[in-house]
């Protein structure tokens, strides 16, 4: 049954498709939109070809998984996810497009002869601009999807040694510790509250239609301002925080290589005691639930305020995880004025999964787990 799930789950996911799509396609004016023609056909028949693709892909999958093995090894990153992300690249960036073109065709008026000659200009660059740039940046996020989609399609093929980027020495640069859910979610609600605006074009919401031009005009701006202005202040906080500056040296990047470190601590008061971490993470796109987990290990510990200010040490590469896509990283833990803080520092490695598979045959052949 476990393994029907994904397939009743598809054969649910169209059914339901097939309905809506009846509903929208009969004459009884179901799924009318003022965009126009030809722009709204385009647009509706590729949202319900997309969705009908990924039923499809859902299905195949399904038909995979019901068939498959239940003593097989673990896999690369699966299919699904990788054709799903490419299906909503291309979906997104194609209603991009739509949207720009039904944005242009329609004829934007601007006769607020009721304001000066500066707000009638503004309120057009507003509320008939703002939406095609909107449109843009819908088109640039599909095509950053449907490129990781296809980046990752052809992964496998590609060929190359795992090597270290760059110069032999090179300063790793900080991940920013910023609070993503909160501007991801900041953003989303940005676009939200816009298009809410530009569709309030419509209504007269104030007795007076003055009063409700100038909030057509000031509420967009009083928008953007108040997310950009959180936006600076994430990313003032969180410069000013204590962290570590790291300095990389090694040469080809392959288990057994020995790399060496050079830190040195940026802040008032140094740390009592630092640890860190070389981590490997799955980058591999798969099905929710099969993503492997990541890999510790710790590769350095000091406790004296000369070490914990500044120093260096080496470590050794260790055999890496069965992925396609391995993601590593050296992760430095330090309490600071009575705070756990973390600064991650991502490894500028590349490979073809060569290295992976190697380790992978190696394991098997000595009965260990993976």
């Amino acid at each position: 049954m476990k393994k029907a799930s994904l397939l009743l789950f598809g054969i649910v996911w169209c059914s339901i498709l097939a309905v809506i799509t009846w509903l929208f396609s009969c004459s009884s004016g179901v799924g009318k939109s003022d965009v126009p023609d030809p722009y709204g056909r385009w647009m509706m028949y590729t949202f319900f070809s997309g969705f009908w693709a990924l039923g499809v892909v859902v299905v195949a999958s399904g038909i995979a998984m019901l068939f498959s093995r239940g003593d097989e090894k673990p896999k690369p990153g699966s299919l699904m996810g990788k054709f799903m992300f490419v299906i909503l690249g291309a979906m997104f960036a194609l209603l991009g497009v739509l949207g720009v073109c039904s944005t242009v065709a329609e004829n934007a008026r601007a006769g607020d002869t009721n304001l000066p000659m500066f707000f009638r200009v503004f309120a057009l660059v507003m509320h008939n601009v703002l939406p095609i740039i909107l449109f843009v940046i819908f088109f640039l996020i599909g095509m950053l999807v449907f490129l990781i989609g296809v980046h990752e399609l052809a992964r496998p093929f590609l060929k190359g040694k795992t090597t270290v980027r760059g110069k032999q020495t090179v300063c790793l640069r900080r991940s920013r510790d910023l609070d993503l859910p909160k501007l991801v979610g900041g953003f989303l609600g940005c676009i939200a509250a816009l298009g809410l605006i530009i569709g309030l074009k419509g209504f007269q919401l104030f007795t007076d239609p003055f009063a409700f031009k100038c909030f057509l005009i000031v509420s967009p701006v009083a928008v953007v301002g108040t997310y950009a202005a959180f936006v600076v202040r994430m990313v003032r906080r969180e410069a000013a925080q204590p962290h570590y500056k790291v300095t990389f040296t090694g040469g080809k990047w392959r288990t057994g290589a020995e790399m060496c470190v050079c830190y040195e601590f940026a802040g008032a008061s140094a740390p009592n005691a630092l640890k860190v971490l070389l981590v490997q993470s799955d980058g591999a796109i798969r099905e929710a639930g099969t993503q492997e987990k990541d890999i510790q290990e710790t590769v350095y510990e000091a406790d004296s305020p000369a070490l914990v200010h500044a120093g260096s040490f080496a470590f050794t590469v260790p055999k890496a995880m069965y992925s396609e896509h391995i993601r590593w990283g050296l992760v430095f833990l330090f309490n600071c004025k009575g705070q756990e803080c973390e600064d991650y520092f991502k490894l500028i490695v590349k490979g073809d999964g060569l290295l992976d598979r190697i380790n992978m045959i190696d394991r098997i052949k000595k009965g260990a787990e993976v």
